[in-house]
Order: C-alpha cells, then sequence, then structure tokens
C-alpha cells in the first residue's frame, strides 16, 4: 500500500510539474492538462497543492500526474516514487500511526481558500459588467468564489466550535 500523504510531503504538484515537462508563463503558472488551452492558467500553492481558474481543476502531485498520464491515483503515486527515487516502503514505514485529520490543515486550507477568493475577485474585474453573465468563464469564476466563500464560513464555523476564532 502507497502512503499517499508520505509522497504528498515529499513532492509538490509544482515540482511534479516541472519534471513532466508543463510549460510556465512569466507569472509562475503552468499551462494545465486538465483542459486543451494554452494559457497558464494553473496556479501553485505552498501547501503543495495546485488550482485552475480556468477549468476549477486541480490537487496534489499526485493527482496532476496521473492526469498528466492518464494514470490511476495508485499508478500515478508509483511513478512518483520511482521517478523521485522515494521508496514505497520507507514511506509506509515513515506514515503515522495516529488517524489523520478529517480536514487538512486549517491554517493551510485557508490560506489556499483565500488565495482563490483574492485570484477569482481580480478576475472579475477584468469582465464588462453588460456582458459578464453571458460569458461562461465569468459563471465559473463566479462559481468558484461562491465555493470558496461557503468553504471559507465552514473554517470559521468549525474554528468557533472548537475554541479557535
Amino acid at each position: 500500500m502507497i502512503a499517499f500523504s508520505a509522497i504528498r510531503a515529499r513532492v509538490s504538484a509544482r515540482d511534479a510539474a516541472e519534471v513532466y515537462g508543463l510549460r510556465f508563463g512569466r507569472n509562475g503558472r503552468a499551462v494545465c492538462p486538465w483542459h486543451e488551452d494554452h494559457n497558464p492558467d494553473l496556479r501553485f500553492y505552498e501547501d503543495g497543492r495546485c488550482y485552475c481558474f480556468a477549468c476549477h481543476a486541480g490537487g496534489d502531485a499526485v493527482a496532476l500526474t496521473a492526469q498528466i498520464f492518464g494514470l490511476s491515483m495508485g499508478d500515478a503515486a508509483r511513478k512518483i516514487c520511482d521517478d523521485f527515487h522515494l521508496d514505497g516502503n520507507t514511506l509506509n514505514a515513515q506514515k503515522p500511526q495516529e488517524k489523520p485529520p478529517k480536514r487538512p490543515d486549517g491554517r493551510a486550507a485557508w490560506g489556499f481558500l483565500c488565495d482563490v477568493v483574492h485570484e477569482a475577485d481580480a478576475r472579475l474585474e477584468d469582465f464588462s459588467q453588460e456582458s459578464a453573465w453571458e460569458n461562461p468563464d465569468f459563471r465559473k469564476i463566479l462559481e468558484a468564489r461562491t465555493d470558496a466563500d461557503t468553504e471559507l464560513n465552514q473554517l470559521w464555523e468549525e474554528g468557533k466550535r472548537h475554541g479557535g476564532a
């Protein structure tokens, strides 16, 4: 069995994108493998994940590798282990014995979602008010922003219930 969390801790989506030959733009974004496009809309985050602001797909290094090569998640994890010289047995041995959290670390998720909101806001400003609702990209970006707002509210409420904020 492959320890996906151990792979994620060692290989970021950006690492995989660079090794597997995705094209990067001047803004540090890559051309997204999830949809047919030539614009670098795939943004990479410090928590090791990526997100495409055009098609709203994304994930970690394993998900990105699976998409690039048309592999299952398990096969993509094995490919990463081979290509990055990670020993699957060692990774399994280093897997923590305690139960993993149900959600990602609150601070990492909060930061990622805030980035999504800010990026969506910046992109929404590019649309003229008269024709915005007719443009499917406008609706997709607005939906991504709304989803991020909803998840931020859920994180906020969880934090209040657990003595946080």
